[in-house]
C-alpha cells in the first residue's frame, strides 16, 4: 500500500512537471512571437475598392496566404445597378484599408476616404430624394473622376457634387475656407474642358 502510494505520488509529479514545462514552452514561444503579430505578412485583414463599379472585396491573409475572400455590393455599386449605369466588367481593385491581428495597426489609403465619401454622397442624394434622371448625371460625373484612377481627383469630385446638390437646396455645408478652395478646384476644372484656341 505504501508503495502504490509513492507510485502515486511520483506519477502526479511527474505529469505536473511536464504540464509546467509545456506551458513555459508555449508561454516563451507565445513572447517570442508577439511582436511578429503586428506585421502584415502573418495576419492581414483588407479591404479594396473596385474603381470600375464601386464593388468592394474583403480579405484575410495570414503567413501571406489568401485564406478568405468576400465581395459584397457598396452604397455606390447598389445606386449604379440600381440606376441601371453601365460600368466595366473587368474590376480594379485598389486597396482601401487594412489591419493587423494585433497592437490596433489600422491603415487607410487614399481609396479608403474615397470610399467615404462616395458613401456620403450616395446617402446625400437618398436625403434630398434627388430625381433618378439627376442621381445619374451627378454619380456619371463621379464615376468619371474615380474610374480616373487618381483618388485625389475622385474625393475632390465628390466635394464639388456635394456643394452643387446642396447649393441647389439653398444650404452650406462646408466652412467658407473650404467653400473658396472648392472655387478654385471648378476653377481648374473650367480650365482643363474650355477648348483651347
Amino acid at each position: 500500500m505504501k508503495q502504490a502510494s509513492v507510485n502515486m505520488a511520483q506519477r502526479w509529479i511527474k505529469s505536473t512537471t511536464t504540464r509546467l514545462l509545456v506551458a513555459a514552452v508555449l508561454l516563451l514561444l507565445g513572447l517570442g512571437i508577439w511582436p511578429l503579430l503586428g506585421q502584415s505578412w502573418v495576419f492581414l485583414r483588407s479591404t479594396d475598392l473596385d474603381i470600375n463599379s464601386g464593388m468592394l472585396r474583403h480579405q484575410v491573409h495570414v503567413l501571406s496566404v489568401r485564406v478568405r475572400e468576400r465581395t459584397e455590393e457598396s452604397a455606390l455599386s447598389r445606386e449604379l445597378r440600381r440606376l441601371g449605369i453601365q460600368t466595366p466588367s473587368i474590376p480594379i481593385w485598389k486597396r482601401a484599408d487594412e489591419s493587423r491581428l494585433v497592437r490596433g495597426i489600422f491603415v487607410e489609403y487614399s481609396y479608403g476616404s474615397v470610399r467615404a465619401e462616395a458613401m456620403a454622397l450616395v446617402m446625400r442624394l437618398d436625403l434630398m430624394e434627388m430625381a433618378d434622371g439627376d442621381r445619374r448625371v451627378v454619380l456619371g460625373r463621379f464615376m468619371a473622376a474615380l474610374q480616373s484612377g487618381d483618388p485625389d481627383r475622385a474625393r475632390q469630385q465628390a466635394w464639388l457634387l456635394t456643394d452643387e446638390i446642396e447649393k441647389q437646396q439653398g444650404r452650406e455645408v462646408f466652412t467658407p475656407e473650404f467653400r473658396s478652395y472648392l472655387q478654385t478646384l471648378r476653377s481648374a476644372q473650367q480650365e482643363q474642358q474650355s477648348p483651347t484656341p
